[in-house]
């Protein structure tokens, strides 16, 4: 089994400890980076573009379920007449 062993990250300026990793926490490590928005060098327009992608699904998929009730009702209303 192996050992799992503590990194440390520094501040350049102060010297002091920024965080503390653990090898077998990677992954965990990588998540809580994400929240710094810097893939690529994008900053905030990757967030922009998947927000966006987000809302217009989202609003697509809430159409398109009402639209079948819509659709019932026409449906409902002419075999009524």
């Amino acid at each position: 089994m192996a050992m799992a062993t503590l990194k440390y990250s520094f501040n350049k300026h102060s010297g002091d400890i920024v965080e503390e990793v653990y090898d077998l926490r990677r992954f965990a490590h990588f998540v809580v980076n994400l929240h710094d928005f810097n893939f690529l060098n994008l900053k905030r327009t990757l967030l922009c573009i998947l927000g966006f992608s987000f809302v217009s699904l989202s609003v697509s998929g809430i159409f398109l379920f009402c639209r079948q009730f819509i659709r019932q009702d026409l449906q409902e209303s002419k075999v009524n007449k």
